[in-house]
């Protein structure tokens, strides 16, 4: 599995009833990871505070897992001046074939992504019977 480069993205805001592009770039933080490998796979542990459940986006599309995601800032009251601002997440990784795709689930728990990358059949090891004779 490797890391994929990011596309640019653009920020869009909406007026009135009309979309309109914005020169801005939003600002996308690559979330930090740590990859470990298991007998039956791979678990992806990707760190995203202030990230719910419903504002997390996993996809895979030709054989690359999309990772995005946004934040909340749900502090009480009306703003007076703000000099850090939550930033959004996204990070792509290029999976090998040896994923079984179809299978990859996923888990946010306090701001942690727990992703299991499960082993296709033809990838895990097997055990070969000897015949006597």
């Amino acid at each position: 599995m490797a890391e994929k480069t990011v596309p640019s993205h653009t920020r869009t805001h909406t007026v009135g009833k009309q979309q309109e592009g914005t020169r801005a770039e939003e600002q996308f933080l690559s979330p930090l990871v740590d990859i470990y490998e298991v007998e039956n796979g791979l678990i992806v542990l990707a760190d995203l505070p202030g990230v719910s459940r419903d504002a997390l986006d996993i996809q895979v599309k030709d054989d690359v897992l999309s990772i995005q995601a946004r934040t909340h800032n749900t502090l009480p009251g009306e703003l007076f001046y703000r000099e850090f601002d939550l930033a959004n997440y996204f990070r792509q990784f290029q999976l090998s074939e040896e994923v079984d795709v179809p299978k990859i689930s996923a888990e946010l728990k306090h701001g942690v992504l727990k992703l299991l990358l499960p082993k296709a059949e033809r990838a895990l090891p097997r055990k070969i019977a000897i015949k006597m004779e």
